[in-house]
């Protein structure tokens, strides 16, 4: 190298003063060479230790590959730089100087594991994102070559199976390690029998002017043979394995789990005026999120529940922005479970059981929460899970109408009164054991709170339904079925009651369903586009077209309907779309405030129709489907 040559300068110039602390001798006397200005130094042809070389070596990359780098982001700062491709165990000490010089590591690594001590201490030590862009496990397919002087175990004895297992671990392992953000397997098919092009002229077996041939580069690395095709049992694993990272990672959910419901005695889970402890205090502070293991209450609620059938409600000094309730675990999702302006208010709730069975509770401001669980999904081979059966939404009682089992009286304050649900003309039979229904408290004044419960037992501490503003409202309630089928309601105050069914629970049989349960997804939100004006006449959703993954085979939907009402709205009613219109109501908002209520809408088209009696905003919000 000349003695001019600005690398051979730069290096000269960084051994000097880095290694040397600018003595010329010093230098001179390592390198074996003599020289008393630094003119010699450049004209000389030195003989630097081992130590030096490596010195000069990672001083020379460094200025490289921050060259590089800088002049990359100058010209495109808008993009990750992705680096200079590795091989960990060939210069561990290189990847200090590519972390600083890059975005992301990228980085080729053949082994039978990613956990290796020494390339986990790399990545630890670097802490830079790293994308693996080439790792393989090469099965001996139809007699092709195994890894050859990539030889980290006998790997010509793997079979297609095998590799797809050595491939599901290797993602387990990658996707649990926080640095990890890509891998990419090497590769799509198996190599030519003939060997791999390469042009260093290494193993040349190819004559005269032809491509040149790497004698032994012909490995059955693909997921694919080389007539193209596939290798059934890798090429499955390797599915099932992607499948199962992209669902731990929660960029794919799980597929739905089919589930039927437990019936029990409705009990208190939670209560956060009562003393501090997992199931009472302190209250939610605002813009915090707690979690409840509903198992470990005293509800007696097995830990292979899938799902609960819950009542929730706020005590809030002061209007609460929103509630959100979601599987523990789980991203919090984009949807509002209930509202309020300041005073109690409830709304039931079915949430999937999350980490451990626990469910994640949010809040926008402070309050009070008490949570009820009238009963709780498991799995569907479960002898006593019940199926769900709809009905067309049908008017059970309406104590204004005449006096009868099924119409008025109103309920007397602190008085219980029991109602016959299957005298009713909806036409639920007496295999019911539990009913999906919907109360609307029409009350004389403030209404402390309703509770319902199978008849025949005695009353629960829990509460169904509060309207302390004395204005109508509305809660869903699944309600076991009692002595005779019937339910029991008691009321803190005088009011009248409005009962209205979706349909029952009954032991599986023809026609009845499963539910699925799916992260929380929003249907609708009429609001959007921003200045949409509210609807006045009767809207049709399309559930199964909104993409929250609804498949055709629904023949019911979970929603948490929300109105958000300029004024005064006497009620909404949500229908199967193509029925006529039925004698009930989904919620009322008499008073105009943002209301909420859950929702078990029946329809077999993908489509509901939801009609108001005064202008108003809808969001309706998913949390599951019933099907076969």
């Amino acid at each position: 190298m000349g003695a001019t040559v600005p690398a051979k300068v730069g290096l000269v110039q960084y051994a000097l003063t880095s290694l040397y602390g600018g003595s010329i001798p010093k230098l001179a006397a390592a390198w074996n060479i003599v020289a008393s200005t630094i003119s010699d130094v450049y004209a000389a042809k030195p003989a630097p230790p081992a130590s030096d070389l490596e010195a000069l070596r990672q001083q020379y990359e460094s200025k490289y590959y921050s060259a590089m780098y800088q002049t990359i982001t100058a010209i495109d700062a808008h993009h990750l730089y992705l680096g200079n491709w590795t091989q960990p165990h060939l210069h561990p000490a290189d990847w200090p100087i590519i972390a600083a010089n890059c975005d992301v590591i990228g980085m080729d690594f053949y082994s039978p594991t990613f956990l290796q001590p020494d390339v986990l201490a790399l990545i630890n030590q670097t802490k830079k994102p790293v994308l693996i862009g080439e790792f393989s496990f090469p099965s001996a397919y139809g007699g092709m070559r195994g890894f050859g002087s990539i030889n980290y175990t006998d790997d010509t004895t793997l079979s297609d199976a095998q590799s797809g297992d050595w491939y599901a671990q290797w993602l387990r392992d990658t996707s649990a390690n926080p640095y990890v953000v890509g891998v990419e397997w090497f590769e799509y098919r198996d190599e030519p029998v003939t060997g791999r092009g390469n042009n260093d002229g290494t193993s040349n077996i190819s004559p005269p002017g032809a491509p040149t041939l790497v004698l032994g580069e012909n490995h059955a690395f693909g997921m694919t043979d080389i007539t193209d095709q596939p290798k059934l049992e890798l090429v499955s694993k390797v599915r099932a394995a992607n499948l199962a990272t992209l669902q731990s990672l929660g960029v794919l959910s799980p597929p739905p789990v089919q589930t039927r419901f437990i019936p029990i005695t409705p009990c208190r889970i939670a209560d956060t005026r009562s003393a501090n402890g997992a199931f009472g205090g302190p209250a939610l502070a605002g813009k915090a999120v707690r979690d409840f293991v509903i198992p470990n209450s005293a509800c007696g609620i097995p830990a292979n529940a899938t799902a609960y059938s819950l009542n929730v409600a706020v005590v809030p000094p002061a209007p609460l922005g929103y509630l959100t309730m979601w599987p523990s675990g789980q991203p919090q999702p984009l949807v509002a479970t209930l509202n309020s302006d300041g005073r109690i208010k409830s709304n039931a709730a079915i949430i999937p059981a999350g980490a451990n069975g626990a469910i994640s509770l949010y809040v926008t401001d402070p309050t009070d929460v008490v949570l009820d669980i009238d009963g709780y999904f498991v799995p569907s081979s479960t002898n006593s899970a019940l199926a769900f059966y709809p009905v067309s939404p049908c008017r059970i009682a309406d104590t204004r109408n005449a006096s009868g089992p099924l119409g008025g009286p109103a309920l007397a304050a602190g008085a219980t009164r029991t109602f016959p649900i299957l005298s009713s003309p909806c036409g639920i039979p007496s295999s019911a054991q539990a009913y999906s229904l919907n109360f609307a408290a029409v009350p004389k004044g403030p209404l402390g709170y309703l509770t319902a419960w199978p008849a025949g037992q005695p009353q629960p501490t829990v509460a169904s339904l509060n309207a302390l503003t004395g204005t109508i409202t509305a809660n869903a309630v699944i309600v076991p079925a009692g002595t005779g089928g019937a339910v029991s309601v008691f009321s803190t105050n005088a009011t009248d009651l409005v009962i209205d069914a979706d349909g029952y629970f009954a032991p599986a049989g023809t026609g009845g369903l499963s539910l699925y349960t799916l992260p929380p997804c929003r249907v609708l939100d009429s609001r959007l586009p921003v200045g949409t004006a509210p609807f006045a006449t009767t809207l049709n959703v399309n559930v199964t077209g909104s993409g929250c993954g609804i498949p055709a085979a629904a023949q019911a939907y979970v929603f948490s309907a929300t109105v958000v009402p300029p004024g005064p709205l006497g009620y909404i009613t949500l229908w199967p779309q193509g029925q006529p219109q039925p004698t009930v109501a989904t919620l009322n908002a008499v008073d105009g405030a943002l209301t909420s209520n859950l929702a078990i809408v029946p329809g077999t088209n993908g489509l509901i129709s939801v009609f108001p009696s005064n202008p108003t905003h809808l969001v309706l919000d998913l949390f599951g489907y019933f099907a076969p």
